[in-house]
């Protein structure tokens, strides 16, 4: 049976439009272009800034070294504006394990923070979106934070929030700024529509196998936390 890998969170939600064909339209570009390079670098900046272990200047730097010269100066913008909302926090960070997520019985993804980190006595979960453009629906949002809540907000972590860090342009800006969400500030859905959301995705990944677009990998979700965050402008 042909299979497609399945994108990570962020592009799932991204992905998952207003109706079955606009979904559908959304997937194919999707797999039809990924640019040459990734944010890792500012991923891992990212948690260095929290902890204190990293300066700007030694941020930056490691953007300037590491990865796809064509993207480190993404990766570079990305650092700059995230570091004002980091001074001074100097927080202990630690490891989340990542949870699978089910679409249905045969969909599965990887929910996975950053890191987790207390600040005044309150267990945070640490996600970053490095994309240029972002601009989620309503919908799109509490699709989002539902699922971050269902996934993570629970057992040993059932009184934490989060800390999204949305490194998009504002509109009618050029350059990046850092907006800090919480689930205070995002919409959570109903299970109903939460499903009716679900439901539109695996239509649409359907008729993409249908059509012959399968065979490129296993919905078995990618064992690398890094190729979780599929390759976006």
């Amino acid at each position: 049976m042909s299979v497609l890998k399945l994108p990570g969170l962020l592009d799932l939600v991204r992905i998952t439009r207003g109706s079955r064909l606009e979904t559908e339209k959304a997937f194919r570009a999707y797999y039809a272009s990924k640019p040459p390079f990734n944010y890792n670098t500012a991923r891992s900046v990212t948690r260095g800034f929290y902890s204190g272990d990293l300066s700007l200047a030694q941020g930056l730097h490691a953007c300037h070294q590491r990865g796809s010269p064509i993207g480190r100066p993404f990766n570079a913008q990305v650092v700059e504006a995230i570091f004002p909302v980091t001074t001074e926090r100097n927080v202990l960070c630690f490891d989340v394990p990542g949870q699978l997520f089910s679409v249905r019985a045969d969909m599965h993804f990887w929910v996975r923070p950053l890191c987790g980190f207390s600040e005044n006595r309150i267990p945070y979960l640490l996600f970053l979106q490095p994309r240029k453009l972002f601009d989620l629906t309503h919908v799109q949002l509490g699709m989002l934070a539902s699922i971050i809540k269902l996934s993570l907000i629970r057992d040993d972590f059932s009184g934490a929030n989060i800390e999204l860090l949305d490194v998009s342009c504002r509109d009618g800006e050029l350059k990046r700024s850092c907006d800090i969400y919480r689930l205070e500030d995002l919409p959570i859905l109903a299970e109903e529509e939460l499903h009716a959301e679900f439901e539109k995705f695996a239509n649409a990944y359907d008729r993409l196998i249908e059509g012959g677009l399968g065979d490129r990998d296993t919905t078995r979700p990618d064992e690398n936390p890094e190729n979780q965050m599929p390759l976006i402008w």
